[in-house]
């Protein structure tokens, strides 16, 4: 399978050295920096697909990316809040961010007959790599049951925004999947 630049520039943003490095050096306040990062370049690759207005079904799926991570990103921070935690990012996260920001700059530049593809390519990996990584690596870190929870309640919701992701690039529409989001 050939991988495009925006599937690869998908798994970077989770394949950084600190997701390779394994779960057990991993604390709570850094899987929720990780969490809270990850959901904010799904967010803004949402709003740029938003602003682009191009198929209706690409700004109809990136309506609900946005609307869904922003009440997850809000909900991360309550949970933060209510357990005392802080967010503290590790450093080698900013190759994750290096590689969203060139990413975004790419898919900005795209016009719609472009756009489209590259953002759906970039949001099924994108998805793809997020679930694997909350099952693989952020779940069996986290220590506060709460974040374990969390995880484990999303988890649908995230498999949700892939099966609409996938349906959207196969040529279908966000209302070909049966409603499993967080509205």
């Amino acid at each position: 399978m050939a991988f495009g630049k925006y599937t690869v520039a998908a798994l970077t943003l989770l394949a950084s050295p600190v997701m390779a490095a394994g779960t057990d050096d991993l604390k709570d306040s850094e899987i929720l920096a990780i969490y809270a990062q990850v959901n904010s370049f799904d967010i803004e690759t949402a709003f740029l697909a938003i602003s682009k207005d191009c198929a209706a079904s690409t700004t109809e799926l990136a309506r609900h990316l946005s609307t869904d991570h922003l009440w997850v990103r809000r909900t991360v921070l309550d949970l933060a809040v209510e357990n005392g935690l802080t967010y503290t990012l590790p450093a080698a996260r900013i190759e994750a961010q290096i590689t969203h920001d060139a990413t975004m700059a790419r898919l900005s530049e795209l016009e719609c007959d472009r756009f489209d593809g590259a953002f759906l390519e970039h949001d099924v990996a994108f998805h793809e790599a997020a679930i694997d990584a909350v099952r693989t690596v952020l779940l069996p870190a986290a220590d506060n049951p709460a974040l374990k929870s969390h995880f484990q309640d999303i988890l649908p919701a995230f498999e949700h925004h892939l099966a609409m992701a996938k349906a959207v690039k196969a040529g279908g529409s966000v209302s070909d999947v049966a409603n499993g989001g967080t509205e």
